[in-house]
C-alpha cells in the first residue's frame, strides 16, 4: 500500500529512489501516462466554471519561492512555497476551498496534488481569467 515516485512523476523530474523490500511483496512501477491515467487525473483536477459557482470561501495559493512572490502576486493571495506547503499541510484550515497558482506551472500541480492527497479541496488554476470570475 505504500508508494513513492509520484512526486517525480507530477512535477516532470527524474525519479531516484532505491527500493528495499524486508519482506516478500510485490513492487510495480508506472510509466507517467499510466500515472496520469490512473491516479493524477483524479487528483490534480483543475478549476472549472462549476467549481467556481459553488458558494464555499476561496483562498488562492501561490506556491512559487518567495522572491517570484515578491516580485508580483495576486492581491490576498497566500504563498507557501512546495517545500513550505509540504511540511505546513497538518496547519493549513482545510474548511476552505484552495485555488492554487501559479497557472500551468508543474509547482501548482504538485502542489494540488499534495493538497488533494490529505483531503483538502484544492484546484489547479490552469486560466488566469478564472481569477476574475471568483473576483480575485
Amino acid at each position: 500500500g505504500s508508494y513513492f515516485g509520484d512526486e517525480a512523476l507530477i512535477a516532470k523530474t527524474t525519479r531516484n529512489a532505491t527500493v528495499v523490500m524486508n519482506s516478500d511483496g510485490v513492487l510495480g512501477r508506472l510509466n507517467t501516462e499510466e500515472f496520469d491515467a490512473l491516479v493524477k487525473q483524479h487528483l490534480v483536477i483543475p478549476l472549472t466554471e462549476d467549481i467556481m459557482d459553488q458558494d464555499d470561501e476561496v483562498t488562492l495559493l501561490d506556491v512559487r519561492f518567495p522572491i517570484e512572490y515578491r516580485h508580483g502576486h495576486k492581491e490576498g493571495s497566500i504563498n507557501k512555497p512546495i517545500s513550505i506547503l509540504r511540511h505546513q499541510l497538518q496547519n493549513i484550515d482545510k474548511s476552505k476551498v484552495y485555488v492554487v497558482s501559479p497557472a500551468n506551472d508543474s509547482r501548482s500541480e504538485l502542489a494540488t496534488y499534495l493538497m488533494r492527497q490529505a483531503g483538502f479541496k484544492a484546484y489547479q488554476l490552469v486560466q488566469e481569467t478564472n481569477l476574475q470570475k471568483l473576483g480575485l
